[in-house]
């Protein structure tokens, strides 16, 4: 099996071609070495990612000279080195492609251009454990540059990423034309060694790949779940526009999500407008009302309204409102991210209505004992247009102030209290009986000094 630190998410696994029966030039008789380490890994991700010649090759020697018939992936790496260093200098020389995409690109045209073969020679069933997603060829690489080849570098941003809105780019496509397109992007992995085996603890990011015809149906794509690399490979049909499209899947990593696609055809990025907000209303203050001085849960009705007018010329508006707690007197709750849906109500116009006491209770407000004062929430809301080829979404912010004293006691305290609203209510009686009695003294003696 492929082990560490070949099984990397983002590494550049090479295997090793035997060139047989030796030092031809003919490829196609070239096959896996036995001893070449091959895949899957552990959580099931193809391993190696290229295959090159390891066998029979001549090496400089530490005494000086060359040694002849040096075998093993030690010899076959350097030849994907190489290539890599040929890409970098076709990047630095003949793009404005930022340095930051370079291993992206780089990986993604190595890939694009590799023969697809198999552990005996050629293949056609696509990657595969043995050797990955083919035999490099510099050959080919070469001849796409030279006919022109499309090279797309950009991020998915966080409203892409979180709530699955795809991005769109299209292409004029000719009958009988072959589309090849390969997307690459890189995992988020682990730091530790002992995670990077298990699936889903490197908190990867799942990209899909989609290709439409002209009537917005999916006519090829590409949907793999583990390995960071989608590739399509389409025989056009008709002539027409198509349009290609990225869209996150389950994804765990809510964050910018750059990536790499190499295609054989030009890409042009679909820009949309996006919604236009012109207008929303939010309650900007409410009250906790206090019917009794001691009580044992919230009673809190109040309403948070969030009126919204917002346009788009041919979308379909959609949104969330995502409401952090955030108190400033005791902080016995850490603040928490609660997302709702913002309802439409006509085509573009959004709504968004919510009882506070559902938000308070349904995260057990009542089951602690606390103190609240003046204090804010602070809320966010994004409004999504889920156009069917170019969506997009704009974020805004917004807080919310209440005001309020609510102080739950423990049984102990509340009989302790009780008690001692009981001693003085009985004091109190007592003291105004001493005084009626005093005023009846009083009133007697003043009548009998008269009488006198």
């Amino acid at each position: 099996l492929i082990e560490l630190a070949a099984d990397a998410y983002n590494s550049i696994a090479v295997g090793e071609l035997t060139d047989f029966p030796t030092r031809d030039t003919n490829r196609n008789n070239d096959i896996l070495k036995g001893s070449s380490s091959y895949g899957p890994t552990l959580d099931g991700r193809i391993k190696p990612d290229i295959v090159a010649l390891g066998t029979n090759i001549n090496s400089t020697s530490n005494a000086g000279g060359w040694n002849n018939g040096e075998a093993g992936t030690s010899f076959s790496a350097p030849h994907i080195s190489g290539t890599a260093a040929l890409i970098y200098q076709y990047l630095n020389q003949n793009t404005n492609i930022a340095k930051s995409y370079y291993p992206l690109v780089t990986k993604g045209l190595l890939l694009h251009t590799a023969d697809d073969w198999s552990d005996i020679g050629p293949g056609s069933d696509g990657p595969d454990y043995e050797t990955g997603w083919g035999y490099v060829n510099l050959a080919n690489l070469w001849n796409l540059t030279q006919r022109g080849v499309a090279i797309e570098t950009n991020a998915l941003s966080y409203d892409n990423i979180r709530y699955n809105l795809p991005f769109y780019y299209n292409l004029t496509l000719h009958q009988n034309e072959i589309l090849n397109i390969t997307l690459v992007w890189n995992r988020h992995a682990e730091s530790e060694a002992s995670l990077i085996f298990v699936w889903g603890n490197g908190r990867p990011n799942n990209l899909n790949l989609y290709l439409l015809n002209s009537h917005k149906t999916t006519v090829n794509s590409s949907k793999d779940s583990k390995n960071n690399i989608e590739q399509i490979s389409y025989k056009v049909p008709e002539n027409g526009t198509y349009y290609l499209k990225i869209v996150s899947k389950d994804s765990q990593y809510f964050a910018k999500e750059p990536y790499a696609l190499i295609s054989t055809h030009n890409l042009t990025r679909l820009n949309p407008s996006g919604p236009r907000l012109l207008y929303y209303s939010l309650s900007p203050l409410f009250d906790v009302d206090l019917d009794y001085l001691f009580f044992k849960s919230f009673d809190v009705y109040e309403k948070v309204s969030l009126y919204l007018l917002a346009y788009d010329e041919d979308g379909i508006l959609g949104g969330t409102f995502n409401m952090p707690l955030v108190r400033t007197f005791l902080d016995l709750i850490p603040p928490i991210d609660i997302y709702f849906p913002i309802f439409q109500v006509f085509p573009n116009i959004l709504f968004f209505d919510m009882i506070l006491h559902d938000l308070f209770l349904e995260h057990g407000f009542d089951k602690f004992n606390k103190m609240f004062l003046d204090g804010s929430i602070w809320a966010t809301f994004t409004i999504f247009d889920a156009h069917p080829i170019a969506p997009s979404s704009s974020t805004f912010y917004c807080i919310l102030d209440y005001h309020g004293f609510i102080w739950n006691f423990s049984i102990s305290a509340i009989v302790l209290l009780t008690l001692l609203i009981i001693i003085d209510y009985i004091r109190e009686r007592r003291a105004k009986k001493t005084m009626l009695e005093m005023y009846e003294t009083k009133t007697k003696n003043d009548i009998n000094n008269k009488i006198l």
